[in-house]
């Protein structure tokens, strides 16, 4: 339920940033909003808890965020409020960072390693992803020391699992068949 609710907001606000020609800076602005209500605890059980008015939390993000986002963004706010869904805000925001990688005909990769890549190699990597995929590729490589060796890709929703622990758990795997 909480999943369709949240893409239903999720596609009504981003029709409207279509609309408004504002696609990108109203991504940035719900990103930024969920990342400052996931920092301040307090605020953000202010905003989500059905104790407080709704009055008082307009009240809120007209001072918090007003004259600092669009009108496109308080106001979406503003209707999460009304209609009692403060809650999904954080998915709201997930969906229509989808729903604009689609728009623009691009997907969000990131490469798992031990250790980092190197220019040439994310820059080959990237290539190939893009040409296997037929979108632009937004690339980051992020370390981690679990895997042993070897390269996970997270692509969109696919995951190309090619490192070492993985490896080693078929093995494990195969030989307690």
């Amino acid at each position: 339920m909480v999943e369709l609710v949240s893409k239903n907001y999720a596609r009504a606000l981003f029709d409207l940033a279509v609309e408004e020609e504002r696609v990108d800076e109203t991504g940035e602005e719900i990103k930024a909003i969920v990342s400052i209500l996931k920092s301040e605890k307090s605020f953000y059980e202010f905003f989500v808890t059905p104790l407080v008015s709704k009055q008082e939390k307009k009240d809120l993000v007209e001072k918090a965020f007003g004259g600092r986002v669009s009108g496109i963004s308080e106001n979406f706010l503003k209707v999460l409020i009304e209609n009692g869904r403060t809650g999904v805000v954080e998915a709201v925001s997930s969906f229509y960072q989808k729903l604009r990688l689609e728009h623009f005909n691009m997907v969000e990769a990131t490469a798992f390693t031990v250790i980092p890549m190197t220019d040439i190699q994310k820059q080959k990597l990237v290539e190939k992803l893009e040409k296997e995929t037929g979108k632009k590729v937004i690339f980051k490589n992020e370390i981690n020391q679990d895997l042993l060796g070897g390269m996970l890709i997270k692509i969109g929703e696919k995951e190309i699992d090619g490192t070492v622990l993985n490896r080693l758990r078929n093995l494990e795997a195969a030989i307690s068949k």
